[in-house]
């Protein structure tokens, strides 16, 4: 059960960058949805938070494997 946690939250955190990636405007905070800077750092934030995640199924499956 505790083996699963590491692509559970991977798969979550790629989904999640996958949101802020995709529709910026929801994803950015209401009051910063004119600045087009904040639009962009939160695409780029969602392409972090999308490595982030693999990088976790990565070790997980490294983990696995030991």
């Amino acid at each position: 059960m505790y083996d699963l946690i590491p692509y559970f939250l991977g798969g979550m955190m790629i989904l999640l960058g996958a949101y802020m990636s995709g529709s910026l405007q929801k994803a950015t905070k209401e009051e910063l949805r004119n600045d087009e800077n904040a639009v962009k750092k939160t695409k780029r934030n969602g392409f972090v938070v999308i490595g982030c995640g693999v990088v976790l199924i990565i070790l997980g499956i490294i983990k696995g494997t030991l």
